[in-house]
């Protein structure tokens, strides 16, 4: 069997035995990382067997690093014939660059191997799709570049190996990627809140199950289970329209998730219930245990469903059962949440003077301002605990009433409808106008049906600081404030660059979460107006490509496709004369919008010169182009 090969940067066999001397000597250069082949084992396999796919690749360097490998599935494709449609599964592998900061000499890296449990319980077609991408050494969501491979095995009845009938797995997850020991981390007094994730191979009719919570850092012997209680239970995913009940004693907390309608939960992988615990405010354990006890899953007969008797490997990142119980980062007032008023402080602090008469930094608030570690409380510190806030999920703020945007008093709200610069990327403007001890505002903006790309302050000022970040829905959280005594004359304009969807409906872009704080970091009113920005979503019909940005480029570009449905694509570069320069993408993609950044350098990582070039895509039948300056 012969795997498909379509890496975004395959290279070749001089690529993958070549380092550039770069990387030898410990400098930075471009990730070449390439899948080589994927191999099933056996080639021929049963349901019966244990089934293996051995993936095998190669990196730049010792100095990258593998930090995720996992598979999910089987998820079955739908098809209009008869019989069973095929099934696949999806290998997702990430390699991280090497820290910028701090460069080891960096050797040629020996071909790396890791092998995936498949766990098959049925007859049938399976397609394994590999998906490896490089990320920088600090933002795990950016792609450097990726690679593909796709592999196809038929698992063959035996008359030796039974049919089976159908299993499932059961197990909790929590809203983000875990930690090392945590799914989820909360504040004494917070919410924490888990998914019961279920994959099952046959359609079910509904589960019931038992959680109870222990201390995990006193695992002993008939340790008395904790009584949290449940501050909300509700179905999600695949089970709309189901119904969950709830009843909690001695600590458990027993679940039941059906429906009045006869429907069935299809076969997949996914959450099907999530549930809130209220910690309580008092002292608890810094560490609580969520165990899933005694379990029946029922089929629409109401005959029981047994449990997979492999593993899952679709699990492999949800992580250990655990909810952890820490203070908020960087909470200097000791309010229980990490917001822009603990940043005001913090900024004070790290500009108090020792000859200042009343410290603005007194041992009970640099105790919790040291974000570092260093020692010393600086800009450093302030960096370090805004980005951490706004990386992290804000647990409440909000408006503080709705209503017009009154000179000389802190409100906040969009200024104007957005502007198009073509189907997809608009731009829309945030006002926010201040009062005279103003010292910073906290917002969020959600967008359904959009994205939220870049926020961007218009003329800050030299003491004003924007700090953002976009979570994986697409919304944003943004924290403005200001070194100096007050704001500027007039506030602040914030850019706002938005990225709708493809498809057909409206999409409301909607501002949530506010709060705002005086020059001495105490609490102040803020109200909003024009809180929602409704955007008209225009259907894209037919593959297309966006104009590179920026264009002309001093040698780095960014290039958009948007495709209408899942696709082959191919996005490449070349010059003047139609010589290939550079392949960018070359493989399947999802519908949806991509955005692929090409640093000006060939398919060998040498820089391309100054001049004209052409971004050409190929998507199915359709062929779409887009000229490049490249000046340097």
């Amino acid at each position: 069997m012969t795997p498909m090969r379509f890496g975004t940067r395959f290279l070749g066999a001089f690529r993958r035995t070549v380092v550039p001397l770069a990387l030898l000597f410990g400098t930075a250069s471009p990730a070449w990382a390439v899948l080589d082949k994927v191999v099933i084992l056996p080639a021929t396999p049963t349901p019966c067997d244990t089934i293996i796919a051995r993936v095998t690749g190669t990196l730049p360097s010792t100095c990258y690093e593998i930090i995720g490998a996992s598979v999910r599935g089987p998820e079955t494709i739908p098809c209009m014939r008869p019989g069973p449609c095929p099934s696949q599964f999806h290998i997702d592998i990430i390699v991280r660059e090497p820290n910028p900061d701090v460069m080891p000499p960096c050797a040629i890296s020996p071909p790396y191997e890791r092998t995936f449990d498949l766990p098959v319980f049925t007859a049938g077609e399976y397609t394994v799709i590999t998906h490896e991408r490089v990320v920088p050494f600090s933002v795990t969501d950016s792609i450097v570049s990726e690679s593909f491979l796709t592999t196809a095995f038929v698992a063959r009845p035996d008359s030796v190996c039974p049919p089976v009938q159908g299993c499932y797995v059961l197990a909790l997850a929590g809203d983000r990627p875990p930690g090392p020991l945590c799914l989820v981390t909360t504040a004494p007094g917070g919410t924490a809140c888990l998914n019961l994730v279920l994959q099952n191979t046959n359609p079910v009719a509904g589960l019931q199950t038992t959680l109870q919570i222990s201390d995990l850092m006193k695992p002993l012997p008939g340790l008395p289970i904790l009584s949290i209680p449940v501050a909300s239970v509700q179905p999600v995913g695949r089970v709309a329209g189901f119904q969950v009940s709830h009843t909690e004693e001695g600590g458990k907390t027993k679940l039941i998730l059906y429906s009045t309608s006869g429907a069935t939960i299809e076969p997949g992988f996914g959450p099907v219930v999530r549930i809130c615990y209220a910690i309580p405010p008092e002292p608890v354990p810094s560490t609580l245990r969520v165990d899933i006890g005694e379990t029946i899953v029922a089929d629409a007969l109401g005959n029981g469903v047994p449990p997979c008797p492999t593993v899952a490997t679709g699990f492999a990142e949800i992580g250990l059962p655990n909810i952890c119980i820490e203070m908020p980062v960087c909470d200097l007032n000791g309010d229980g949440v990490s917001d822009v008023l603990d940043i005001i402080r913090l900024v004070r602090c790290a500009l108090t003077s020792r000859n200042d008469s009343t410290p603005a930094c007194p041992d009970s608030i640099a105790a919790r301002a040291d974000c570092n570690g260093d020692g010393t409380i600086d800009i450093r510190d302030v960096i370090c605990c805004v980005r951490k806030i706004v990386a992290s999920r804000p647990e409440g703020g909000t408006a503080l009433g709705i209503g017009p945007a009154i000179e000389g008093r802190n409100s906040i709200g969009f200024e104007g409808p957005a502007q198009w610069v073509n189907e997809v990327d608009g731009i829309a403007v945030l006002r926010i106008n201040t009062a005279t001890d103003w010292g910073g505002t906290e917002f969020q903006i959600d967008a359904s049906g959009a994205r939220i790309r870049n926020l961007r302050v218009l003329d800050p000022g030299a003491s004003s600081q924007l700090e953002w970040a976009v979570d994986g829905s697409g919304s944003a959280r943004g924290m403005l404030f200001t070194s100096g005594v007050g704001p500027p004359r007039g506030g602040y304009r914030v850019e706002v660059m938005l990225e709708r969807s493809p498809g057909p409906g409206a999409t409301l872009v909607h501002l949530t979460r506010i709060r705002a704080g005086t020059w001495m970091g105490d609490p102040a009113t803020i109200q909003s107006f024009n809180p929602d920005l409704q955007i008209s979503a225009a259907p894209v019909t037919s593959p297309m490509l966006l104009k590179a940005r920026p264009n002309p480029s001093a040698g780095g570009t960014e290039i958009g496709f948007v495709l209408p449905a899942e696709a082959r694509v191919s996005l490449r570069i070349y010059d003047v004369s139609g010589r290939l320069v550079r392949t960018l993408v070359d493989g399947p993609r999802t519908t949806g919008v991509h955005r692929v950044q090409w640093d000006g350098t060939d398919d060998r990582g040498r820089t391309a010169r100054s001049g004209i070039y052409f971004a050409k895509l190929e998507a199915g039948t359709v062929k779409r182009s887009e000229r490049v300056l490249l000046m340097r």
